[in-house]
This record gives C-alpha cells, structure tokens and sequence, in this order.
C-alpha cells in the first residue's frame, strides 16, 4: 500500500504563532492529494509528462532509460529539474500552483497546523524546491513511474 504522508524536515527552521503562542516550525507534512486538489494535480502532471516528453524527443537520457522501480530510487530534485530544464514549461507556474495545493490540505506544519499563504512566504526557496520534488516523486509522478516499466 502506498504512504498518504511523506514528512519533510525543513533545512531553514521559521517561527509562526499557534494557539496564542510562538512555536518553531521543524518539519512539513506532505499529504496525498484529494480530489479536493484536483485542478493543481492535474495542471502539475500535465506539465511533468509535458517536460518529460520535451526531453525524451531531445534525445535526453529518459529515452532510453528503463524506468521499472524508478519511483523509489529517483532523485526528487531530478524531478524539479526536469521542469526547470524545459524550454516549453514556466516552472514559477508550477510552483504557485504547488503552493495551493499546499495551502489546500496539502501540507501541515509539524504534522499538525495547516500552511496558510502568511506561512509559506516564510519557507525557503531551497525548502520549497525540495517539497516540491518530494511531492512529485510520492504522490504525483509515481503511478506514472510505476506504469511505463
């Protein structure tokens, strides 16, 4: 059976205010997508087989490259960088999307308070990138992975 939550421990620790007190945030829970994310899960994917295919008629190493068991030996910023290195994909639009998803039910401070627009503005640029490849390997490009070996 495959995991609803992946917990991602942040590299750049931020401060934010619950229950009337200051906590430090350690960790983002990343959580499954829903149907309630759908338009963000499908915009993402969408982009993705759309990068992918991009490298694959560039002749990249993905055209060759058996991907049976790949979902769990994938480099999740290899994922990211798939998008970056698209000449036909604007990776800041994935991103913002990335980011509602999250702001949707998609991600919960330590395991427990949900990030709202105020908390993710906080997060690093380096934190975002690596949840967003995470994101990418366990819940969105997985099945796809899975089904092309």
């Amino acid at each position: 059976m495959e995991s609803t939550e992946h917990s991602y421990k942040l590299k750049s620790v931020f401060s934010y205010h619950s229950k009337g007190g200051q906590l430090d945030a350690g960790s983002i829970l990343l959580k499954a997508p829903t149907s309630k994310n759908r338009s963000e899960v499908m915009y993402i994917k969408q982009g993705f087989m759309r990068a992918a295919a991009e490298t694959k008629e560039g002749g990249g190493e993905s055209k060759d490259r058996d991907t049976k068991g790949m979902s769990e030996e994938i480099d999740p910023q290899d994922l990211v960088t798939l998008f970056m290195a698209s000449k036909t994909q604007d990776i800041n639009t994935y991103f913002d999307t990335f980011e509602r998803l999250l702001i949707k039910g998609g991600g919960l401070i330590d395991g427990v308070e949900p990030l709202t627009p105020f908390i993710l503005e906080k997060l690093s640029v380096e934190d975002l990138e690596n949840m967003f490849g995470l994101y990418l390997k366990f819940f969105l490009v997985a099945s796809f992975l899975k089904s092309s070996g």
